[in-house]
């Protein structure tokens, strides 16, 4: 997973909208002092989900009144097939792991007794079923469906906003749970080597 390009809004000295593109091998920023490049690679510094937004720094005075929106960076992140794979993989790990409990809770709690009982009544029309049943629950209160790597975007978008650093992860119709897990243990780390004015012995 590589780190494509970043839009950071409402940052410290970064007011409108700027896309910042991310090449392969190397991104060089060229700027006088004072013009907002050390805040380019604190900004960029946030991909990782521990680097949390602080009020009094992070904000955009020009933002003020809009903490719930702001500082806002956005970062666009190139999945390889083999990454659009292992969430694919992930939708099978999910689905399986949801639906064993219920299987075991419903073996636990069958009565013995009432099994023989229970085999003679007839299964139900499906006219007669719940109004709650699962067919008519929302896509969200349900089982997440198996995927394949080629419904998987290529793109995995990674969204940080609010002063509360609030995070979003999106790729096309892929469940965010499945996304967030993924990124977890793939998400790339950005570090920042500060320059030392002095070198201890």
């Amino acid at each position: 997973m590589r780190l494509k390009r970043v839009e950071i809004e409402g940052y410290r000295s970064i007011g409108q909208k700027v896309s910042i593109f991310v090449e392969r091998d190397v991104t060089v920023l060229i700027g006088a002092n004072d013009h907002g490049k050390t805040n380019i690679l604190s900004a960029i510094e946030h991909l990782n989900p521990e680097k949390l937004f602080e009020a009094d720094t992070d904000l955009n005075w020009d933002r003020e009144s809009e903490k719930d929106k702001f500082p806002c960076l956005t970062f666009h992140l190139q999945l390889e097939e083999s990454e659009r794979e292992a969430i694919a993989e992930l939708s099978v790990s999910e689905k399986v792991a949801s639906s064993v409990p219920d299987e075991a809770h419903a073996h636990a709690t069958e009565d013995p007794s009432q099994t023989a009982a229970q085999h003679e009544i007839p299964t139900p029309e499906v006219s007669h079923l719940p109004s709650d049943s699962i067919e008519s629950r929302p896509a969200s209160e349900t089982q997440h469906a198996l995927m394949q790597a080629h419904e998987i975007p290529e793109e995995l978008t990674v969204q940080c906003k609010g002063i509360e650093a609030a995070r979003q992860y999106i790729a096309g119709n892929v469940p965010s749970s499945l996304l967030e897990e993924f990124a977890k243990q793939n998400l790339p780390r950005v570090e920042i080597i500060r320059p030392q004015e002095t070198i201890p012995d």
